[in-house]
């Protein structure tokens, strides 16, 4: 990530944290998980439409959030 820009390394910094949740990320396939790190580090880019085609690539992602999002809460 050294060549990634100031603002490129923050995004990254700051949506890990979220990624990270995914509980298989780590089993996707090599393409999936590049299109991820493609993904965080464009929301690092100064036009949002470069983060919003790289969400459109990352469908994977949504859907494993989205997934969590609806797990009720362990008591």
């Amino acid at each position: 990530r050294s060549e990634w820009t100031r603002d490129e390394r923050n995004a990254f910094t700051n949506l890990a944290p979220l990624v990270d949740l995914v509980p298989d990320l780590s089993r996707w396939p090599t393409a999936a998980r590049r299109k991820v790190t493609a993904l965080l580090r464009a929301k690092g880019h100064p036009q949002e439409h470069d983060f919003v085609r790289a969400a459109a690539e990352s469908p994977r992602l949504f859907h494993a959030l989205a997934s969590l999002a609806q797990e009720k809460p362990a008591r």
